[in-house]
């Protein structure tokens, strides 16, 4: 890949989970979501949320229970109101297509980036698996000047290389989009549950690396 070039691709096969939401405004242009459910070949399944701009599909459709193939681009958008909380990742939909049915599980979740390390890599040793791991942001420009920040996770040998490059390396990943839930508590000392999503990564391109 010419790591030169930023880009952004993702195809993803799942199941449609939920109806249609209202997302924001952008250019006075209504954007909608609704989620799907794409499962791993462990059959453990992640849920992610797809935005459509009005318009490209019929949002007053139930569609909950269909198959559906889409293929677009990984969005990052910072939710209003809470400042404490990360950017929100969202599948920009660019084309769709419904299926009968899904003949290849190993080909449903796919995310090709090219970009630059946005802030230095965290290399950290994972709580319950005991795994080495490394939690990288990666800065992406689209084509008209805007730009994403996507969470990354790097495991094993590639991470500990990772974790060693500067802010703004120039590299390429190749993994999955993945959805993790985690907890944490509010002022009253209550958990609060949150779903955040992140690439894991099975290959890397950058810069020097032989």
């Amino acid at each position: 890949m010419d790591l030169s070039k930023d880009s952004n691709q993702v195809t993803l096969i799942g199941s449609v989970l939920t109806g249609f939401r209202y997302s924001h405004t952008s250019g006075q242009r209504a954007y909608y979501i609704a989620d799907i459910s794409v499962r791993r070949l462990s059959n453990n399944s992640d849920i992610i949320p797809l935005l459509f701009p009005v318009g490209m599909i019929d949002i007053n459709r139930d569609y909950r229970g269909m198959i559906l193939e889409v293929s677009g681009s990984l969005r990052s958008v910072r939710q209003r109101g809470d400042s404490t909380r990360k950017n929100a990742i969202y599948v920009s939909v660019r084309e769709y297509q419904f299926l009968y049915r899904i003949e290849d599980w190993t080909q449903t979740n796919s995310v090709e980036l090219c970009g630059a390390i946005f802030k230095q890599a965290v290399y950290r040793r994972t709580a319950r698996e005991k795994r080495n791991i490394c939690d990288l942001l990666m800065m992406v420009r689209r084509p008209h000047g805007w730009t994403d920040y996507i969470p990354c996770i790097i495991w094993g040998t590639f991470g500990e290389y990772m974790s060693r490059k500067p802010e703004g390396t120039r590299l390429a990943v190749w993994g999955r989009l993945q959805s993790r839930v985690y907890s944490k508590k509010n002022e009253k000392g209550i958990p609060v549950f949150y779903t955040t999503h992140e690439v894991s990564v099975y290959h890397i391109e950058t810069e020097g690396m032989k």
